[in-house]
């Protein structure tokens, strides 16, 4: 191999264990079109992603909840909210007698082979973060949904859900106590806004023990209850309610 070769392929490596991996996102891929309905797709990367399954089956379900005509994010989260990222915007086609069918026809497989590329992307675990910003990051979420004008607004979060951060942490103490937790998130202002939105979480239930797990929960949901927003769902696999 050439010399100039190798110092690229070191450079790459040496890159991708300062920031982790490079996504290569297809710019048709962040091509958001009118719509009238958005559901921000939030994947933790920060997760071992032990069961790869339980993703793979929240992504097809995900996919029969979309609408036509719904804008569909799909988010990053890792250990810093400064370094999400956003791997998809686009819209599902709507049907419609001013629309040739052939034009739908081309942006649904558009849509298709957008929805494909992401899904191979994120059923791989090639990332490593010693620490989890879910809260943070859910503000630059609420930020994102703020500036869309959609009346029906839906938050899908695919993750173990422990918050690990330097400012609030669920690994530090055996015990999470909600209420005391939820005033911390006030004080330390890593309340976001989410006045009307539908949350659907996913990827639970890992790493914890039950008892945990159960208080983990009534966190989020008191938190997600606070943030004005409504949980419809919560679970290790996403479900169409």
């Amino acid at each position: 191999m050439p010399r100039s070769n190798v110092l690229k392929s070191l450079f790459a490596l040496v890159f991708l264990f300062i920031n982790g991996p490079a996504y290569a996102v297809d710019a048709n891929c962040l091509a958001p079109d009118k719509h009238e309905a958005v559901t921000y797709l939030l994947i933790d990367r920060s997760d071992e992603l032990k069961d790869v399954d339980n993703l793979k089956q929240s992504l097809v379900v995900l996919k029969k909840m979309l609408s036509n005509g719904e804008r569909l994010i799909v988010g990053v989260s890792t250990g810093k909210a400064s370094e999400t990222r956003v791997l998809m915007d686009m819209v599902l086609p709507k049907k419609s007698l001013w629309v040739s069918k052939l034009k739908i026809r081309a942006g649904e497989k558009k849509f298709d082979d957008c929805f494909k590329k992401i899904e191979e992307e994120v059923l791989v675990q090639n990332e490593k973060h010693s620490s989890s910003a879910l809260l943070e990051t859910l503000r630059v979420v609420s930020k994102a949904l703020e500036s869309d004008s959609s009346k029906t607004k839906r938050v899908i979060v695919y993750s173990d859900m422990v918050q690990n951060s330097a400012s609030i942490s669920f690994y530090k103490s055996k015990v999470v106590d909600p209420e005391k937790i939820l005033k911390q998130v006030e004080k330390e202002f890593l309340l976001a806004t989410f006045s009307n939105t539908d949350f659907h979480v996913a990827g639970v239930g890992t790493g914890v023990s039950d008892k945990k797990a159960r208080s983990i929960e009534q966190f989020w949901r008191k938190y997600i209850e606070k943030s004005g927003g409504n949980l419809r769902f919560y679970g290790p696999v996403l479900f169409a309610s």
